[in-house]
């Protein structure tokens, strides 16, 4: 076994274990009717999802929105190379990522303001509250730089029918698409 396919298994069994951990943690719930509690996306479908989306891509600057303790980041770097980077408002889990080398920003989704700056963002249903995670995907769709690949889950709206579709399951729920 090569080096890189050990590290992949490391990774894998860390992303397991650790969202296992988080799950059974009460972080993070302190305001249920505006978040979503962390329910991290199963890492085989995002690990799919990723490769779908990888060839469209035209760099390497990943961005994780609602990251957690950074299971997906960790993916992302070790099987694709991706520059990762994240924004979480938790401040245990933003710990937690630290704590692993993960550049994850302690921020709020709807004030930060740099989704213009990444090739790929992933995000997975961040808001309970249906107004602002509505208010959040018209955010990401409006700052993200022409080019840039977003892929998402459990979304309430599809983003501009203009975007080109790498992956559209038809329920709004799993979506890749490429901003023109």
């Amino acid at each position: 076994m090569s080096d890189q396919e050990k590290l992949i298994r490391s990774v894998i069994g860390t992303v397991i274990a650790q969202e296992h951990q988080w799950l059974a943690s009460s972080a993070g719930r302190d305001n249920l009717a505006t978040y979503t509690p962390w329910m991290p996306f199963p890492w085989p479908d995002f690990v799919a999802l990723v490769a779908e989306a990888f060839p469209e891509t035209t760099g390497d600057k990943y961005l994780e929105v609602g990251a957690g303790v950074g299971t997906k980041m960790m993916l992302a770097e070790a099987i694709f190379g991706l520059d990762v980077h994240g924004v979480e408002r938790v401040p245990e889990y933003v710990a937690a990522a630290r704590e692993r080398g993960l550049p994850v920003e302690e921020a709020d989704a709807l004030g930060w303001g740099g989704y213009g700056n990444y090739d790929i963002i992933f995000f997975n249903r961040v808001f309970q509250d249906r107004g602002l995670q509505e208010r959040l995907e018209q955010q990401v769709w409006a700052d993200m730089k022409s080019g840039a690949v977003v892929i998402a889950a459990n979304l309430l709206a599809p983003p501009p029918a203009t975007w080109y579709p790498i992956l559209d399951d038809g329920e709004v729920r799993r979506w890749i698409l490429q901003k023109p």
